[in-house]
């Protein structure tokens, strides 16, 4: 699915649009909207926050979670995290996050270009914590994160006190951009922890 702001979903200018409890909402209402009462969960950087939000509230629709690059920590942006510029936005997205926008391929160029900046603004925001979400977790779980990722470290700080994890993987040579858009890479680091969980997955 498309997160609010993103893709093919609607995209409001409202900041309050974006709090975190109506994006975990969302997923819920995909899943009511198909009739399943539960279904694994993979997340990326701001769609793995919604994991940890989905944990928190509505953790028994979920047989499984797949988080990437996202940690359950609070975040605080600098103000100048904030622009609907196309060029500065993602400027400071790539560098908050550990990417280089120059090795950013030009089909995922054209797709970032692509976005309405302000429904992005917008979605950008401070985190509370949900830290205290993470010991509570207890349906199988993976963690991965690529080791050149800004966020590596807080992950590895939070991956051993989810009772229900395997071990973080890492992603060598990978940033937070190229973990994201990297999918074979992914898939292939992924797998045996995703075997773990449905013996079948192949």
């Amino acid at each position: 699915m498309d997160a609010r702001g993103h893709g093919k979903s609607d995209k409001p200018h409202d900041p309050a649009a974006y709090q975190l409890a109506r994006q975990a909402n969302d997923v819920i209402c995909v899943l009511d909207s198909l009739g399943l009462k539960s279904a694994g969960y993979w997340g990326y950087s701001m769609g793995g926050r919604i994991g940890f939000a989905l944990a928190r509230d509505h953790l028994d629709r979920f047989s499984h979670l797949v988080i990437g690059g996202a940690h359950p920590f609070a975040r605080t942006l600098p103000q100048r995290a904030r622009t609907t510029d196309p060029d500065e936005f993602i400027r400071v997205l790539y560098a908050r996050t550990g990417g280089r926008l120059d090795s950013l391929p030009l089909d995922m160029k054209r797709i970032l270009y692509g976005n309405d900046f302000a429904a992005l603004d917008a979605a950008t925001q401070d985190w509370p914590s949900l830290a205290d979400v993470v010991p509570a977790i207890n349906i199988p779980t993976c963690l991965y994160v690529g080791d050149q990722d800004a966020y590596l470290e807080k992950m590895q700080s939070y991956a051993t006190e989810v009772p229900t994890a395997q071990p973080l993987i890492n992603l060598p040579g990978l940033n937070h951009t190229t973990a994201f858009t990297a999918s074979k890479s992914v898939l292939d680091a992924l797998t045996p922890c995703l075997n773990g969980i449905h013996p079948t997955t192949s």
